[in-house]
């Protein structure tokens, strides 16, 4: 049964990738666009907004930010998700910047030997959302024309998160911590090498996630004409892109819906990601072998808390929108609003400055008693 099943899958998988060929082939302009569309998202928007990110949660990670992370939060979060300390600062990183940047260091830390493989496993179906900057600024200033709803969809996205947390905590129980080696408050001190190889990582992490975006920007561009000889339903053909790419299936939401319905179709792709974001999740942690059936059904029952908590928001707040068109305004807002979450960095950079201000103080401790 299990080779029938798994034979199944290669004729499906085989005859999807013809599909996306003969549909490259047939519309190789309209692929150019969309490889031309990709490449300005990835040029003028992720990579000012994500890289600081990326390099900055590698350079706490290799000092071992964690361990300092770890003793101010462990308790509520342990208590609410059963994750250890060090997980929590993926979790808060994942928070602060958005995605990749929550799996780039849980994943840093499980190299590191802080975080066990099940932690990671089950870090990763909760700790992955939009920045506020984006959502506040690119979406809900930029889209809908009220910074509020931006604000409303970050937090609905991240009470979502949270219940699935605390509902794979009751379900599944804590983690097992893993056992770690003493390092007696002896640390070797900061050094040029941990910058530059911070720098290497993020740029790789980085590299990985344009290589998504264009994939998934320019197969869409080639679904669409397609879509437009079936007459789909709009909401059908906005989910479409959608799951596909997050930015994309806003963008479609506030371009061919009602403002209320864009609002609830937006709450959805912001819980769900897309598969483009998924994607780039587990290239970052290929060497882990995650099961991606796990992480597609957490996302799917986020999707669908954030779409509930949406509808509640439009029933009690009643908030008015001034959606626009201008699609080219939503990028540049991206880029502005993103970056101005750069402000966000003091937060882990005073931790990475406090954590070497202990290690250099023990040194010197351990060198006097040495004497």
């Amino acid at each position: 049964m299990k080779r029938r099943l798994s034979g199944l899958g290669s004729t499906v998988f085989l005859l999807f990738g013809f599909f996306l060929l003969l549909l490259l082939l047939t519309n190789s302009q309209i692929a150019m666009d969309g490889i031309r569309q990709g490449l300005s998202l990835c040029t003028e928007t992720l990579f000012p907004s994500l890289f600081p990110f990326l390099v900055l949660s590698e350079l706490l990670v290799a000092r071992r930010a964690g361990e300092v992370l770890g003793k101010v939060f462990f308790h509520p979060v342990s208590a609410l998700f059963g994750v250890s300390g060090s997980g929590a600062t993926a979790l808060l990183l994942g928070m602060l910047c958005g995605y990749p940047v929550g799996t780039s260091t849980a994943v840093a830390l499980y190299r590191q030997g802080e975080l066990s493989k099940e932690e990671v496993k089950r870090l990763i179906l909760f700790a992955n959302n939009p920045s506020s900057g984006f959502l506040i600024g690119a979406v809900g200033k930029a889209l809908f024309g009220n910074s509020g709803a931006g604000l409303a969809l970050w937090l609905i996205a991240w009470i979502s998160a949270g219940l699935i947390g605390i509902f794979l905590r009751i379900v599944l129980g804590k983690v097992p911590e893993i056992a770690k080696t003493p390092t007696n408050g002896i640390q070797k001190p900061p050094s040029v090498s941990d910058f530059t190889g911070s720098v290497t990582r993020g740029l790789y992490a980085l590299l990985q996630v344009f290589a998504f975006v264009l994939f998934f920007t320019c197969v869409a561009s080639c679904l669409t004409p397609i879509l437009s000889i079936l007459q789909l339903p709009v909401g059908v053909n906005v989910a479409l892109h959608g799951l596909l790419e997050i930015t994309s299936g806003i963008s479609c939401a506030v371009t061919m819906l009602s403002p209320a319905d864009a609002f609830r179709f937006s709450a959805f792709f912001v819980g769900f990601a897309g598969l483009s974001v998924c994607l780039q999740l587990f290239s970052i942690a290929e060497d882990l072998h995650l099961r991606l059936s796990p992480y597609l059904l957490a996302k799917v029952a986020q999707g669908g808390l954030c779409l509930l908590l949406a509808d509640l928001y439009l029933r009690i707040f009643q908030p008015h929108f001034e959606l626009t068109e201008c699609i080219t305004t939503f990028s540049q807002n991206v880029i502005q609003q993103r970056q101005s979450i750069l402000v966000l960095l003091f937060l882990p950079l005073a931790v990475l400055l406090i954590s070497a201000f202990q290690k250099l103080a023990s040194l010197k401790k351990e060198k006097r008693l040495l004497r």
